[in-house]
């Protein structure tokens, strides 16, 4: 996709490892997929976050990462803090085990003083 591209909504879930292995052979940032306004993002489809690119400028409605089990986020969790870029977001949510996970990203929560 092209960095300039503006996408409504990304969902991925994955409940198996198998259905994501072909981008997990990419480089990291390697997928460009421009602006996203809401991602939705279940299970081992946690391991393609690190293989995306979003827009320098990407401000998300809702980013939400979910993961059942701790070999869902087992990747992540050795990266190094900050390394996945969100940019900015109205409403983050981290469950279950996606919670260990939240200082590996690079995010601003925006606030309604954000706009004043």
């Amino acid at each position: 996709m092209h960095e300039e591209n503006v996408m409504s909504e990304f969902v991925l879930y994955a409940d198996e490892a198998e259905h994501i292995a072909k981008i997990l052979e990419t480089k990291n940032k390697g997928t460009g997929v421009g602006k996203v306004k809401k991602m939705n993002i279940d299970n081992y489809a946690a391991g393609i976050l690190p293989k995306l690119k979003l827009h320098k400028e990407n401000v998300m409605e809702e980013f939400s990462l979910s993961a059942d089990r701790a070999g869902h986020i087992a990747e992540i969790l050795v990266m190094k803090d900050k390394s996945i870029f969100i940019g900015k977001v109205w409403r983050i949510s981290f469950e279950r085990y996606a919670k260990n996970i939240e200082n590996k990203f690079d995010f601003t929560v925006i606030t309604q003083d954000d706009q004043e």
